[in-house]
């Protein structure tokens, strides 16, 4: 507690009425409130305990020539309110500022934590990287986090396996390939992939972490999408699908009886279902 201030600037019945500043009926102020106003006195900024923590659980292997949208998570257990608009944000240290964006710093009141993000480019380099995020008030840090080490590596490849149901021969050149992580966020995306006999290649894949789960969806016109979960690691990985089936002929994602009486408008699509 700084200072305890009984006195009420105007308050012209009980129970403050000896407490006020004015006199009864307006006729002016009390001597001790111009003796009061005369005074010196410090700016009225008074000592604010500030504490808190940043958490995060990063991945430990990015890979080169990426884009990356993370997270990370703020407490706030001190006495002040953090916003952008007081003057608080977070910031990456060991990150040049032109690879890195975060996110406005959201309100957090005392004992409240949230979550907040930033966006991270990779370059070409490959090797170790150590970064902290500190929270500054102005130019003040405040915070610090503990350091998030990490290894920028080589892009991995991906080989893709699948059929076309009933044909003999899988082969084709107009599949998708789509890459979603935990947050359902479209990370990356390869149109025209090339199929001969049921593999595919896409020899270098961006803006995936090793080691973490990825939703792998594989897409062809006129077909219904099939899609795995894959953990990348270097090198190449393997994505073995199951067999697509040729049951959306309208091309929606779904198959229904809309799609039979596409289908029986469009004949030439029945070739679709020939070995």
């Amino acid at each position: 507690m700084a200072a305890v201030t009984p006195f009420i600037l105007n308050y012209q019945s009980e129970p403050f009425l000896q407490f006020s500043w004015l006199q009864p009926g307006g006729e002016g102020v009390y001597p001790e409130y111009e003796r009061v106003e005369g005074m010196s006195k410090l700016a009225g900024n008074p000592i604010i305990r500030e504490k808190g923590s940043i958490a995060f659980d990063l991945p430990h292997e990015l890979v080169a020539e990426s884009s990356y949208h993370l997270f990370f998570r703020l407490a706030n257990v001190g006495q002040a309110i953090w916003s952008h608009d007081d003057g608080y944000r977070v910031a990456l240290e060991g990150i040049d500022e032109s690879n890195s964006l975060v996110s406005y710093l959201p309100t957090i009141k005392p004992l409240q934590q949230q979550e907040s993000d930033f966006f991270f480019q990779t370059s070409t380099k490959t090797g170790s990287k150590k970064v902290k995020f500190i929270l500054y008030k102005d130019d003040q840090p405040i915070i610090e986090s503990r350091q998030w080490q990490f290894q920028v590596v080589p892009l991995p490849a991906l080989q893709i396996q699948t059929k076309l149901f009933p044909k003999i021969k899988s082969t084709g050149d107009n599949f998708q390939i789509q890459i979603y992580n935990n947050k359902e966020e479209l990370i990356y995306q390869e149109e025209n992939v090339v199929v001969k006999n049921g593999r595919g290649i896409l020899p270098s894949v961006r803006n995936v972490a090793l080691n973490q789960s990825y939703r792998v969806v594989l897409l062809k016109e006129k077909y219904l999408p099939t899609q795995i979960f894959i953990s990348f690691q270097k090198g190449e990985n393997i994505a073995k699908f199951r067999a697509m089936l040729p049951f959306d002929p309208d091309g929606d994602g779904t198959f229904k009886l809309a799609d039979l009486a596409y289908l029986l408008k469009n004949l030439s699509l029945l070739s679709l279902f020939l070995p």
